[in-house]
C-alpha cells in the first residue's frame, strides 16, 4: 500500500511538473500555417452530382489565403507624336470642301536627301499657313489654284499616314528607328505582387482536451489581413492567444488598350456638281478640280482655312520581374534597358479636339451677397 501510493505521489508530481513547463516555454503551438500548396483542381463543366457532392464533402486544412512577393517592375514610356492637317477651301458662292489627314512623326524629321521636296510635310504646312485667307483666281495659271495649292496633300498622306504600332519588340523597335516612338520616361522599383498559384490555410492546433477556434479576415486580394486563433486547453487551464497583422499590397493590373487605328488617307467632302441651264454653253473654270478640291470659275475668290492640331499616343510597357528570378539570373532592378515587352497601355495625349471659337474660357470666384445686401 505504501509503494503504490508514493507512486502516485510522484505520478501527480510529473504531470504537475509537465503543466508547469507548458505554460512556462510556450511549446504548445496555437496558430499554423499550411503550404505553400497547388490550387485545388475545379469542377468540371458537366460535373456529376457525385463529383460536386464528393468537392462538397473535402475539408480544407484551414482558411485559404494568398501571399505577397518581391517583384521589380520595369515601366518605359513611349511617345507616339501625331499631327492633325485640316484644310478647308470655299470657293466664292460655293460650298465648303474639307480634308483631313492625321501624319505620323517621321513626316516632320524625314532628312532623306533624296525626298523630294514637293512631299515634304514641313514645306506644306508652311506654305498653308501663308495662303490662309481669301485670294483672286485671275487667270487659269493663278498660283492660287486649290490642285496647285494642295496638290500634293494625297501623296504626303499615304506616305506618312499613320497606322497601328504592333506592341511587341519588333514593333517598338521598328517604330523607334523610323522615329515615330520616341522613349520620354524610363524606371524601375521594387515592390510586392500577390502569387495567385500558391495558396495557404490559416488554422488552429485543438488540443487533446479543450476546444479551438481560427479567425481571419481577408484583403480584397486575397491575402491575409488579420488572423486571430485560440486555444482552450482545459487539461492545462490556459488560453493562448495570438493576433498577427501582416501588411497589405497588390500589383496593379494594366488592362490592355489596342492604339487607335488612324489612317492617313484623307476624307474627301466633295462639293455638289453645279447644275447647268440646258442650251447654255458651260463656263470653262479657270481651276479645274483636281484631288478632291473644287473647281473655281473665272474672276472668284476662293478662301483657305487651315489648321494644325498636334496630339498622339503614348505607350506604357511594363516588365514585372520576380525578384527571385532576378537573383538567380544575377541581375539587378534597375532602369538600364528600355522596356519594349511586357503589358502595355496606349492612352491619347493632346487638345482632344479643336477649339471652340465661339465659347469664351472664364476662370475664377464669384462671391455672392450676404445678409441685408442679399436680394431675392
Amino acid at each position: 500500500m505504501r509503494s503504490r501510493s508514493i507512486f502516485r505521489m510522484q505520478l501527480g508530481s510529473s504531470a504537475l511538473a509537465l503543466a508547469t513547463v507548458f505554460q512556462l516555454c510556450g511549446c504548445h503551438k496555437t496558430v499554423m500555417v499550411f503550404g505553400p500548396s497547388a490550387l485545388p483542381d475545379a469542377l468540371p463543366p458537366a460535373a456529376t452530382d457525385q463529383e460536386k457532392q464528393s468537392a462538397a464533402e473535402k475539408q480544407l486544412p484551414g482558411i485559404p489565403f494568398y501571399n505577397h512577393y518581391g517583384v521589380c517592375t520595369q515601366d518605359t514610356v513611349w511617345l507616339e507624336p501625331q499631327t492633325t492637317l485640316t484644310l478647308t477651301v470655299t470657293p466664292e458662292g460655293g460650298k465648303p470642301v474639307t480634308q483631313t489627314m492625321t501624319l505620323n512623326n517621321l513626316a516632320f524629321h524625314d532628312h532623306d536627301p533624296a525626298l523630294d521636296p514637293s512631299l515634304n510635310a514641313n514645306n506644306l504646312v508652311a506654305s498653308l499657313k501663308a495662303l490662309q485667307g481669301p485670294h483672286e483666281i485671275s487667270s487659269a495659271d493663278s498660283p492660287y489654284c486649290p490642285s496647285v495649292v494642295a496638290g500634293h496633300w494625297q501623296d504626303i498622306g499615304k506616305k506618312y499616314g499613320v497606322v497601328p504600332i504592333d506592341e511587341t519588340p519588333a514593333g517598338i523597335e521598328a517604330a523607334r528607328q523610323q522615329g515615330n516612338l520616341v522613349p520620354i520616361s524610363n524606371t524601375a522599383e521594387i515592390g510586392t505582387a500577390v502569387d495567385y498559384s500558391r495558396v495557404y490555410y490559416l488554422n488552429a492546433k485543438t488540443p487533446l482536451t479543450g476546444t479551438a477556434s481560427v479567425d481571419a479576415k481577408l484583403n480584397s486580394d486575397g491575402t491575409l489581413g488579420e488572423g486571430s486563433a485560440s486555444v482552450d486547453d482545459e487539461t492545462l487551464s490556459t488560453v493562448l492567444t495570438t493576433l498577427g497583422t501582416l501588411g497589405s499590397g497588390g500589383l496593379t493590373a494594366w488592362s490592355t488598350v489596342k492604339a487607335a487605328s488612324i489612317t492617313g488617307q484623307a476624307t474627301v467632302s466633295a462639293a455638289a456638281a453645279t447644275p447647268q441651264i440646258a442650251g447654255a454653253t458651260p463656263v470653262k473654270p479657270h481651276c479645274d478640280a483636281g484631288g478632291g478640291w473644287p473647281a473655281i470659275p473665272p474672276n472668284r475668290k476662293v478662301t483657305y482655312d487651315f489648321a494644325v492640331e498636334p496630339g498622339g499616343f503614348t505607350h506604357e510597357h511594363k516588365l514585372v520581374t520576380p525578384l527571385e528570378t532576378l537573383g538567380k539570373a544575377g541581375a539587378k532592378c534597375d532602369a538600364t534597358r528600355l522596356i519594349e515587352d511586357g503589358n502595355f497601355t496606349v492612352s491619347p495625349v493632346g487638345g482632344g479636339g479643336k477649339p471652340d471659337k465661339n465659347a469664351v474660357t472664364v476662370s475664377g470666384t464669384v462671391t455672392l451677397p450676404k445678409g441685408k445686401d442679399a436680394k431675392p
